[in-house]
């Protein structure tokens, strides 16, 4: 699956002052408020329940281009995360 090119143009400004960044949740806070309703919609959501999170396939192709454009892997705390 391809990224949203308004995702990606999102994604390269942050990088410009926080490409040094390893957290999962501090980047998707910084790109959910740099892009439309729309496309907000497609990133996962956390657990009803637990309010802990899971990652969807967009999620993991924003992680995935983040590292090519910055080289930094970003992790998602596992204490964080909602298991099955």
């Amino acid at each position: 699956m391809e990224l949203n090119s308004r995702i990606k143009e999102s994604l390269n400004i942050i990088a410009e002052y926080a490409s040094d960044q390893t957290d999962w949740l501090i980047i998707k806070r910084l790109l959910i408020n740099s892009i439309p309703v729309e496309l907000r919609a497609t990133l996962s959501k956390r657990h009803p329940k637990t309010k802990k999170h899971t990652l969807n396939a967009v999620d993991e192709n924003i992680i995935k281009y983040w590292k090519e454009i910055t080289g930094v892997e970003l992790i998602l705390d596992p204490e964080k995360i909602h298991h099955e």
